[in-house]
């Protein structure tokens, strides 16, 4: 019996229209009630268009222990989305003409760190370009960086912290996300303006806009929901925030609810905050933010979805995951707030996902664009003794499919361990082709940490000594992360994708590769750290007649596999998101 419940509403209309026929919003209901069922989502959801309800739901509790469940009231802790909070009051001051996103930040915070700042914008607070070594809540690749603490900390007492700091890089060069900028501009807002931050928050931001909970942690009016860790496992726990929220004041600790941030999100992009001008000078003034062609305006992401500008920001804390977005093109908004996550822990590896929030906004808008998304779907129907049985999948790999407790299971069997989860990044493949050999050196040349010469497979410019160097460093934190490489093989492969997986003693490394026509590598990353799986015993959880689903997340933070039975031809299918194989029964 699950422990969790579910409240929902569906307002208004029962279609979603974006870009083209209408989509019904029952299969946005579909894709939240597979989530739910694995316990991958507690929370709140509603999605709106041109400041109309099309889709509102909530799951779980936001009190467990007292079986109050969330709804559309149900505060959350915003987590980063806070930023953009804080970004829209810098900006509402640059509108009314009391500062410009263009002053020096010592204009107003003299000697905030002790380095030549006269090229340090409030602008580049805004949007991450400042070049401060200095950060709060995360550390860099030298380990500088100063983690929040428990007791309350003054402005000045803050700042003194990082008064000896320096830039790393020269200002409006690079991105690199600081949670210290937005504390700097939460500062800046208050000298300005005469109040601190929450006041201000509250009188110029929240009151007017009639969002009526919404507030700074130290200054809640209403019971927020407790965060919770243990997503997509049984064992539910409520965790606690160690950091007091005076640290990262302007970065972090706003509670609101999907009701109140509708207002918000419609009134921001609508200019009824600050004028047009003002409100291109946000969407504009973007700088390049790393791959996937992500951008970073003043306070939001900016990135290209089906052509259409999405702007969005996300934050995770302990117990909460949230997102924002919005697409002007369509005035359609998006609010996605979580209170189950996976437990925070700063130093392994990150490697099962710290949410779903991430995943279902990208879901649901492949779904409003009227693509196929694939989910889980809620558990049904009970395991069939005809299923049972042994079943090869190559001739080195077969399982046993066996019924126990009324519940099916599969247990992988061969001699090198192999477990269903990592049978396709074990599945060499191997060719004469130039672009293999190239691979085969990038393998040598990571293991051994010498790039001398490697950069003649590469186009110009793209593995330049820096970038080796970068790259040894990242491989060196996995190998001090993972453990040392027991093994490696080219698993996929087309004419210009391969992709290696690095076997670590306790980890799977995937590295994509990407060729151009002249076989010169144009692009690698690495794409993924995926623990090391030991589940040899899998559960086939029923979902309909001789369809099953076997939970990846629960296992280690593998991909799900649905598995249908062929009861004609005696085989089982098995797909993820990016791979399928099958296996026949042999007795």
């Amino acid at each position: 019996m699950k422990s969790v419940t579910v409240k929902s509403t569906l307002l208004l209309v029962l279609v979603l229209f974006m870009f083209g026929p209408a989509v019904k919003s029952q299969t946005v209901s579909e894709l939240l009630d597979g989530y739910f069922s694995y316990n991958r989502f507690w929370g709140s959801v509603v999605l709106l268009q041109d400041d109309k309800v099309m889709f509102q739901k909530s799951y779980g509790y936001a009190d467990k222990e007292l079986k109050k469940s969330n709804d559309a009231q149900t505060l959350f802790d915003l987590g980063s989305v806070t930023k953009t909070m804080t970004a829209v009051a810098i900006l509402k001051l640059h509108d009314e003409g009391k500062l410009s996103v263009y002053d020096r930040v010592d204009k107003y915070i003299p000697g905030f760190i002790n380095d030549k700042t006269d090229s340090v914008t409030i602008l580049n607070l805004l949007n991450h370009t400042s070049g401060m070594e200095a950060n709060l809540g995360r550390k860099d690749e030298r380990g500088i960086g100063i983690m929040p603490g428990n007791e309350p900390i003054g402005r000045e007492q803050l700042i003194d912290k990082f008064r000896s700091s320096k830039l790393k890089s020269k200002p409006s060069t690079s991105y690199e996300y600081n949670n210290y900028g937005y504390t700097l501009l939460a500062y800046i807002l208050e000298k300005v303006s005469g109040m601190d931050y929450a006041t201000y928050l509250k009188q110029v931001i929240f009151d007017p806009l009639k969002m009526v909970n919404t507030r700074y942690k130290l200054d809640l009016v209403a019971q927020p929901a407790k965060g919770y860790m243990g997503v997509g496992t049984n064992d539910i726990k409520a965790v606690s925030d160690p950091f007091h929220p005076s640290w990262i004041v302007g970065a972090g600790y706003v509670y609101s609810s999907t009701n109140d941030l509708s207002r918000y999100v419609s009134a921001v992009f609508t200019h009824k905050l600050f004028s047009e001008s003002t409100l291109r000078l946000m969407m504009d003034s973007c700088v390049n933010a790393g791959k996937q062609n992500k951008q970073w305006a003043l306070g939001w992401e900016r990135k290209k979805i089906d052509g259409l500008d999405w702007y969005s920001h996300g934050g995770g804390v302990f117990g909460f995951s949230t997102k924002v977005g919005y697409l002007p093109e369509k005035g359609i908004t998006v609010i996605i707030l979580s209170n189950l996550v996976k437990e925070m822990n700063f130093d392994e590896i990150y490697s099962a996902k710290f949410s779903f929030v991430d995943e279902i906004t990208e879901k649901i808008l492949m779904i409003l664009n009227h693509k196929t998304v694939a989910y889980l779907p809620v558990p049904k129907g009970k395991a069939s003794k005809k299923v049972t049985g042994t079943y090869q999948f190559d001739k080195a790999h077969h399982a046993t499919v066996f019924l126990q407790n009324d519940s099916l299971f599969l247990t992988a069997e061969a001699k090198d361990n192999f477990t269903l989860f990592d049978y396709s990044l074990n599945r060499s493949q191997t060719d004469t082709t130039g672009n293999y050999s190239t691979c085969q050196l990038l393998v040598k040349s990571l293991m051994t940490a010498n790039f001398e010469g490697f950069e003649k497979n590469c186009v110009a410019g793209m593995f330049n000594p820096k970038i080796a160097g970068q790259v040894s460093n990242v491989w060196k934190f996995y190998l001090s992360k993972g453990g040392p490489v027991s093994s490696y093989n080219i698993f996929s492969k087309s004419a210009s994708n391969y992709t290696i997986a690095f076997h670590l003693e306790k980890a799977e490394i995937v590295m994509p590769v990407f060729f151009n026509d002249q076989h010169l590598i144009k692009g690698m990353f690495f794409q993924s750290v995926l623990p090391k799986c030991t589940v040899q015993t899998v559960h086939l959880v029923p979902a309909g007649k001789d369809e099953y689903v076997v939970d990846g997340y629960r296992n280690g933070g593998y991909s799900d596999f649905r598995v249908k039975y062929d009861s004609s031809a005696q085989q089982l299918s098995f797909v993820t998101d990016v791979d399928s194989f099958t296996a026949s029964k042999v007795r």
